[in-house]
C-alpha cells in the first residue's frame, strides 16, 4: 500500500519535502483517527484537528507540529481516515458530527474517508458513499483517487 509506505518513510526519518513531492502518492500523507475515542462534550476546539495534531506530535519532535499540520491541511496534503463514526458514544455524537462538518468546511482540499455502518450513516456529510463488500484496501483507495 503506497500510503503505508509513506508513513514508514516518515517514521524512518525521510524529510517532509521528499514525502510531499513523491509522485506515486501525489505527496499525500495518511492520518488515521479512531472516532470511538471522541470524547468532547464541549466544542472549544475542533476534536478532529486536535487528533491530527496529536498524531503529528507522536512522531515528530523537532519542528512545530501545529504549524506543519495547518500547512498540510491548507494545501490538501492529508488523506484523513475517520474510522467508526457509528462507534462514537451517543453522549457525544452530535458534537462529533458538528466537528467533522466544521473540519470539512475549514479544510476542503484534503481527501477524507469516514467509515460507518450503513444503517448508522444518515447523510451527515457532503461526501460520496462507497459500499464496501469484499474489497482490498489498495484497490478501493486507488479507485477513489482516479
Amino acid at each position: 500500500n503506497l500510503y503505508s509506505k509513506q508513513s514508514e518513510r516518515l517514521l524512518a526519518g525521510d524529510s517532509f519535502e521528499e514525502l510531499l513531492t513523491d509522485e506515486q502518492t501525489r505527496g499525500i500523507l495518511p492520518i488515521f483517527i479512531e472516532l470511538n475515542m471522541y470524547n468532547s462534550a464541549e466544542r472549544e476546539e475542533n476534536w478532529i484537528l486536535k487528533a491530527i495534531l496529536n498524531e503529528f506530535n507522536s512522531y515528530i519532535y523537532s519542528i512545530d507540529t501545529a504549524e506543519l499540520s495547518h500547512y498540510l491541511l491548507r494545501r490538501g496534503k492529508l488523506l484523513i481516515l475517520l474510522d467508526g463514526l457509528n462507534e462514537v458514544s451517543l453522549k457525544y455524537i452530535e458534537n462529533a458530527i458538528k466537528d467533522v462538518r466544521d473540519f470539512l468546511l475549514r479544510y476542503p482540499y484534503n481527501d477524507v474517508i469516514i467509515s460507518a455502518r450503513e444503517q448508522d450513516y444518515k447523510g451527515y456529510f457532503p461526501l460520496p458513499v462507497l459500499h464496501l463488500n469484499g474489497f482490498s484496501v489498495d484497490s478501493e483507495i486507488g479507485r477513489a483517487h482516479v
